[in-house]
């Protein structure tokens, strides 16, 4: 599905999904989580992990492997699975690449 500025989706839990910014420009996403199950024991670990990636070090990938994977520990400690990266890339320029 493609949504635009102001709308909304409700995906049920534990239904698999990713997604990504189609504008090539920095997007913002708020999530709403009903019932909150382990996500405030989860933000709250994540509030304390040590060698967390920074904005930049995503942007750029600078970001290590021993990172990627302790990151994924802690999402699957708090019952969530990281699928991997988004299905497109967009670059700055608003052009679209398929990655997998």
């Amino acid at each position: 599905m493609r949504l635009t500025a102001g709308e909304s989706i409700f995906i049920p839990r534990k239904t698999a999904h990713i997604w990504t910014c189609m504008s090539g420009r920095p997007a913002k996403i708020i999530n709403v989580y009903q019932p909150a199950g382990k996500m405030e024991e989860f933000f709250r670990a994540v509030s304390t992990f040590k060698d967390l990636p920074t904005r930049e070090d995503v942007i750029n990938k600078t970001y290590t492997e021993e990172q990627v994977q302790r990151l994924g520990r802690l999402f699957s400690d708090h019952g969530m699975d990281l699928l991997g990266p988004p299905l497109l890339e967009v670059d700055e320029g608003g052009r679209i690449t398929q990655i997998a």
